[in-house]
């Protein structure tokens, strides 16, 4: 209950206001929304720690990702 106003959004497709500057060619964004949590078994595969090789809970977030369309595109030589 820490977010307000609790609503549905108005449109399908989120706003992505800025993206970072690099210079490397790679993806700058992935745009998408949160539907929920849940939890999943896995074995801790950390080096140290009370659990480790042992089955443990984890919580993970799901993630909805609409159709994108393609905005532009840029070519290097």
């Amino acid at each position: 209950m820490g977010y307000a106003p609790r609503k549905r959004a108005k449109r399908i497709y989120p706003r992505i206001s800025t993206a970072p500057k690099v210079a490397e060619t790679k993806p700058l964004g992935f745009a998408g929304y949160k539907v929920g949590m849940t939890q999943i078994l896995m074995i801790d595969d950390r080096k140290e720690g009370p659990t480790r090789n042992q089955e443990i809970v984890v919580p993970v977030t799901i993630l909805e990702t609409p159709p994108l369309t393609v905005a532009g595109i840029k070519a290097y030589t």
